[in-house]
């Protein structure tokens, strides 16, 4: 029987490796890059640690649900963190400059924004009418999302909301970076978005709150015009 090496032994036990799906990795990713730290740990760097802190009961569900079943996961109630084997290393790719051209095809692209959005972004009714927002220090994801908004037909307003330096509201320190939103308010352009991410979206609050969005978006077209049809999503299969 073959014996152990020190890097395998100090390996934390019960590890599967990623799955080779592209829409799993991606959400992942956007997930990750949303609202995770990355690093590597113990003496040799053979474990990828993914984690956060959140007292949320849905963001720790949600990060047991995305990784348990390949390494082990420990919640000590305000971090949470995920120990995984080095095929997970492409998770690294939050810390480059853009999204990694990988992320590339409808159902992936998809699966990355609903990650991101499981992540960062906010749905909800104000005033009567659906809306979504995600805002982000992350100027290269949050340009990549615009993007890809227009290229699926939903309209979106981008802008930079406070620049770097600008003093915080809520806080005596200025913003350390440009702090950058992406709204949806248009009615069609929000069930569009809605439905393409649709099969992705896992975080339990996020979800009913989508719902809400949705449900109010086609009760406002009904009630204009009840033969209108909503538009069709970009589908793809659930990671």
């Amino acid at each position: 029987m073959p014996i152990r090496g020190l890097v395998e032994s100090l390996q934390p036990v019960g590890r599967a490796a990623c799955p080779r799906s592209a829409t799993y990795r991606a959400y992942a990713l956007g997930l990750v890059w949303g609202d995770y730290y990355v690093e590597t740990h113990g003496a040799t760097g053979g474990t990828v640690a993914v984690r956060t802190n959140t007292t949320k009961p849905a963001q720790r569900e949600l990060t047991i649900a995305v990784f348990e079943r390949y390494g082990p996961v420990h919640d000590s109630g305000s971090t949470i963190r995920a120990s995984l084997d080095q095929s997970f290393l492409f998770l690294f790719d939050k810390y480059a400059d853009e999204v990694p051209e990988w992320i590339r095809g409808p159902e992936t692209r998809a699966a990355f924004v609903a990650g991101y959005v499981d992540a960062e972004g906010s749905f909800g009714v104000y005033g009567g009418r659906g809306r979504f927002a995600v805002t982000s220090y992350d100027a290269e994801v949050m340009h990549w999302i615009s993007d890809w908004c227009t290229s699926i037909g939903v309209q979106a307003r981008f802008r930079c909301i406070a620049p770097a330096g600008q003093s915080r509201a809520d806080a005596d320190t200025p913003y350390p970076s440009d702090v950058w939103r992406l709204n949806v308010n248009e009615g069609l352009s929000l069930l569009r978005f809605i439905a393409t991410i649709d099969p992705f979206v896992r975080h339990a609050d996020r979800r009913a709150t989508m719902e809400a969005v949705r449900t109010n978006v086609l009760n406002r077209c009904a009630s204009r015009d009840p033969s209108r049809s909503p538009p069709q999503p970009v589908r793809g299969r659930a990671c």
